[in-house]
């Protein structure tokens, strides 16, 4: 038998369990308007030890389906539509798993900036799915709004920051 730390090492503790498993990463690019709204890519994880240009990738790639197989091995890119600015904030609120369904929530906090307007930007989700022992069907990416002004002070804001994303995952 391995010590824990050893296999903690080597294997995300998810497949140890052998759950569910998702990781997310929000990451902002300077707005580019050819760039197709609320659409997804498939990056093999091995092209990610490097630098990234998701913009580039999304123009020069077609959208395709979206398999379970292909989640093993690959990194799945979203580009949610909305309005994004520099000064945006993305957390994870929750990520809870019902059957063959997906839902992640997440929050795009907006600040207030004192030094004059944020630039407009785009905004990409990096996912690295692990399915588990129960087949995936569904995701669903799901943004909630807040509003923080100079001293601090939230609010949460009435409409949604992003259009609710539904991926589909295919057999």
């Amino acid at each position: 038998m391995f010590p824990l730390d050893v296999l903690s090492q080597t294997v995300p503790s998810y497949q140890v369990a052998g759950r569910f498993g998702v990781e997310v990463m929000g990451l902002f690019y300077p707005r580019r308007a050819a760039v197709e709204p609320e659409s997804n890519r498939l990056i093999p994880r091995a092209e990610l030890t490097g630098l990234i240009d998701l913009p580039t990738r999304f123009e020069q790639s077609v959208r395709s389906p979206i398999s379970r197989a292909a989640l093993h091995d690959q990194a799945l890119a979203c580009r949610p539509q909305g309005e994004f600015f520099s000064t945006d904030e993305l957390s994870g609120v929750q990520i809870r798993r019902d059957q063959d369904q997906c839902l992640i929530e997440l929050v795009l906090t907006r600040h207030e900036n004192p030094d004059g307007e944020a630039a407009p930007r785009d905004l990409y989700l990096m996912l690295y799915v692990e399915e588990g022992n129960r087949p995936l069907r569904r995701l669903e990416l799901q943004f909630r709004g807040r509003w923080r002004d100079f001293r601090g002070n939230e609010i949460a804001l009435t409409e949604p920051v992003a259009v609710t994303q539904l991926i589909e995952v295919t057999d």
